[in-house]
């Protein structure tokens, strides 16, 4: 902006004499422009860079940002607009300066607000034949983000097949999703399931080096069972002394499932020899089951043609 002043003087010529000097004064002054500022939308907590919006004018001056109205639902930091909440608009006044030879100009923009998008996903779970469904409170975010400190408090889930022990898989289905403060209607809520894992119990058996007594054998090892542990209702076949477990005085007989008994030639629960079967159910412990080796002896003796001896006299034990 501004004005100049222009001075004029036409020259002599032959028939015409110069003329008086004359002047005119010149105001200069801004060009108008135009900026554009696009309508867009956006979600709950999400934000948009406004330059992206902006289509600028000729001039050289600075853009700055404002909410003109919704305050409440959109704040900005510089170029930067946060949804502040997850219905209705706010509008966005984009202010141009005068510069560079040009009026100040300014654009208005609609910012139409929705709900925040997240995937929320029941966390995979199982248990053992025989075990009690456990709580379905677990989840994962798998899509999307919550908002600055929103949280969520629970979530409501349930099996496909409450309760059943059938070995295999089912799912884990979330009904609810539930927010702090109030928070349920900000977002758009998507559900996964998870699966849920039933497997069959499985049992060790465990042969022992201690007799039915629980006392200790003279030497050797127990065997090992390389299909331990087994699964429930498996049929189990008995291994022999494998490790030549040895008792001094006695020779080996089969395995007893107590180690509480008196002495190591008896058993109060179930005696096992070699290669029986039995099905399982329960973790088993076999323990070594004795026969006590015994000796006798008969004395020499010498008697008479028709005379009669009474062996049990010449035995001895």
């Amino acid at each position: 902006t501004g004005s100049c002043v222009l001075s004029a003087v036409a020259s002599s010529t032959a028939t015409w004499n110069a003329s008086e000097p004359t002047t005119a004064t010149y105001t200069i002054t801004n060009s108008n422009q135009t900026i554009s500022l696009s309508n867009t939308s956006t979600t709950y907590g999400s934000t948009v860079n406004l330059t992206s919006l902006l289509t600028d004018g000729a001039g050289s001056g600075a853009v700055t940002y404002s909410v003109t109205a919704g305050a409440s639902a959109c704040s900005i930091s510089s170029t930067t607009l946060t949804a502040l909440i997850a219905t209705g608009t706010c509008t966005v006044q984009a202010s141009k300066a005068a510069g560079g030879g040009y009026n100040s100009a300014t654009a208005n923009a609609t910012i139409t607000l929705g709900k925040r998008l997240i995937t929320v996903k029941a966390a995979d779970a199982s248990k053992t034949v025989g075990q009690s469904d456990p709580a379905f409170t677990s989840y994962t975010i798998t899509s999307g983000t919550l908002y600055s400190s929103d949280t969520i408090t629970s979530v409501t889930a349930a099996r496909a097949n409450p309760g059943s022990n059938t070995v295999g898989t089912d799912t884990i289905t979330i009904s609810a999703v539930n927010f702090a403060s109030n928070r349920s209607d900000s977002y758009t809520v998507t559900t996964a399931t998870g699966t849920f894992t039933v497997t069959a119990a499985t049992y060790t058996v465990t042969y022992n080096a201690k007799n039915s007594d629980n006392t200790n054998t003279t030497s050797g090892t127990a065997p090992t069972d390389p299909s331990s542990p087994y699964t429930s209702g498996a049929t189990v076949t008995v291994k022999g002394n494998t490790g030549t477990l040895a008792l001094t005085g006695y020779t080996f007989r089969g395995w007893c499932t107590t180690n509480n008994n008196s002495d190591p030639r008896t058993c109060g629960g179930t005696t096992y020899a070699a290669n029986d079967t039995f099905t399982i159910n329960a973790n088993t412990n076999l323990y070594a089951l004795w026969n006590q080796n015994q000796t006798i002896s008969l004395a020499d003796s010498s008697t008479v043609y028709g005379n009669t001896i009474n062996l049990t006299s010449l035995r001895s034990e």
